[in-house]
């Protein structure tokens, strides 16, 4: 079916468009006095409006290119795509799993305050394999609210080594290698409020190499919040990515992070592929 035979079927109905299938299907677009009918969200909660067929009006004809201009086009493509965020965060995932000394780390805490501690800490490499796996006793109580989430109690921790009995082995694991957090910032934040409340020195806390796949996640798949980020659990869920461990445990959270970039790694080479 041409152009005008498609235009006049969809006319005669007074059909609903995006600017995009307007653009692309019938070389159309809104009227200066157009307004969308209605407004609907994308999967990423990004609105858009669809707007009456009859409101809009022809666009000119395309140009048939040369051969020349097509190749022009090609290249300032392929440059505007890797130049994108999201194909640096997908090449970031991919350096990140070509790399042999990356860690991934999770904790589970008393609670999100600034006086919260960590009573979980979990460390993965990339393959899953797990490093270091340890419940902690806090000098504060858990909250219950938290409690709810992760599942662990006070009389669950009495027994637990405290942070300080633990720091050497967790210094063994993290140091010199770049550490792989999903949402760094609240992780990072809740070792140093753990140190400082068992008296340990923060300094190599500080001197971590750390990168928040939070962050990846949100470049690659589209935040989905007005925080402008993306959950581990949302994150999985467009990746087609299951736990296979424990979700809300801290190993079972690293081991799912550490799914979440090898997908995107894989995403990475895909695209590469189409690119070439």
């Amino acid at each position: 079916m041409d152009l005008e035979a498609k235009r006049t079927v969809v006319l005669k109905d007074n059909c609903c468009f995006s600017k995009t299938t307007l653009k692309k299907e019938y070389r159309m677009k809104p009227g200066a006095n157009a307004k969308p009918v209605k407004y609907f969200k994308n999967g990423y909660g990004q609105s858009y409006g669809v707007y009456l067929i009859s409101d809009c009006v022809p666009m000119r004809p395309l140009v048939k290119r040369s051969d020349k201009q097509k190749e022009n086009d090609n290249k300032l493509g392929e440059i505007a795509r890797k130049s994108s965020r999201r194909y640096q965060a997908l090449l970031m995932a991919h350096d990140l799993m070509m790399m042999d000394n990356v860690v991934v780390l999770d904790t589970e805490t008393t609670g999100l305050e600034s006086d919260d501690q960590i009573i979980e800490i979990g460390v993965t490499d990339l393959k899953g394999n797990v490093l270091l796996e340890q419940r902690l006793r806090p000098s504060v109580p858990v909250n219950p609210e938290a409690s709810n989430v992760h599942g662990i109690s006070n009389v669950e921790l009495e027994h637990e080594p405290c942070f300080l009995e633990i720091e050497p082995q967790l210094k063994q694991v993290l140091i010199g290698k770049t550490v792989l957090i999903f949402n760094a910032e609240f992780d990072i934040r809740l070792l140093n409020q753990t140190a400082s409340a068992f008296g340990c020195d923060p300094a190599c806390i500080a001197a971590l190499e750390t990168e928040c796949a939070m962050y990846l996640a949100a470049d690659i798949l589209g935040p989905t919040n007005h925080y402008g980020t993306i959950s581990l659990a949302g994150s999985m869920y467009c990746l087609g990515v299951r736990f296979t461990h424990q979700a809300h445990s801290a190993v079972g959270d690293a081991i799912a992070t550490a799914e979440v970039i090898h997908a995107f790694s894989e995403l990475h080479c895909h695209n590469s592929c189409e690119i070439n």
